[in-house]
């Protein structure tokens, strides 16, 4: 799934354009979703899926288009146990990407702490 999230008086918004100033949001990925948004950003194609790979590993690379992070996050499998994925945070000269394989509660808790309750 991919969200578009953009700046605004109330502070962190969806929208559908993904111009300019915004943030693509990508959680579990469909192949076509991330040929989509390397297409619309200009990343390559294995930027962006590095972090659907469980076993890749924390890293920091600049690259043309901009500049990859990769983090391990925690979350919790279904047994109960902690485990770690990777986060991708790619920063290019005109948006940010994340990609992870998981709806990451820390994306959540960045969202609902940068949105202006009314």
């Amino acid at each position: 799934m991919i969200r578009i999230y953009t700046n605004s008086e109330r502070g962190i918004v969806e929208t559908d354009s993904p111009g300019p100033g915004t943030w693509a949001r990508i959680t579990a990925p469909t192949d076509e979703e991330l040929r989509t948004e390397s297409e619309r950003s200009g990343m390559d194609l294995s930027i962006l899926t590095a972090a659907t790979d469980a076993d890749e590993i924390s890293r920091w690379e600049p690259y043309d288009e901009g500049t990859c992070m990769i983090v391990d996050i925690p979350y919790m499998r279904d047994d109960g146990q902690f485990d770690t994925l990777p986060l991708a945070m790619i920063i290019t000269r005109d948006r940010i990407i994340t990609v992870c394989r998981i709806s990451s509660g820390i994306q959540e808790h960045f969202i609902s702490d940068l949105t202006v309750r009314t």
